[in-house]
């Protein structure tokens, strides 16, 4: 009886003390996939616009991280995700958009006066 008392002891120790991953390495944290969107700014009509003075900010709608940009920022790098882009130019209006990272993208900004 006692040596089958010790057994069970020892089988439950033995399960408590031993993770299941002891011998595995610690891993870090695994980095969101990343992915390269492009600012292209439309007018009304739907042709090119150019813009002296650009600045726009990415706002990360889950984290809350806000990546500011200009006009000489070509491609932004961001993480998967939802972002709401708002953005100030020499126009009367810039678009504000809500839209979602899966993969690399060219995002169109409406900008322009009415």
């Amino acid at each position: 009886m006692k040596s089958t008392i010790l057994s069970i002891a020892f089988s439950a120790l033995a399960l408590v003390s031993v993770p299941a991953f002891a011998d595995s390495p610690v891993q870090d944290e695994i980095p969101a996939d990343t992915f390269n969107v492009s600012i292209k700014l439309v007018d009304y009509d739907g042709a090119d616009a150019e813009s002296d003075r650009l600045v726009y900010t990415a706002l990360n709608t889950v984290t809350g991280e806000e990546i500011l940009a200009d006009r000489d920022t070509e491609v932004l790098t961001l993480a998967e995700g939802t972002y709401v882009i708002k953005g100030e130019s020499n126009f009367c209006f810039t678009e504000e958009k809500t839209f979602e990272v899966t993969e690399d993208t060219v995002l169109s900004l409406i900008v322009g006066c009415e």
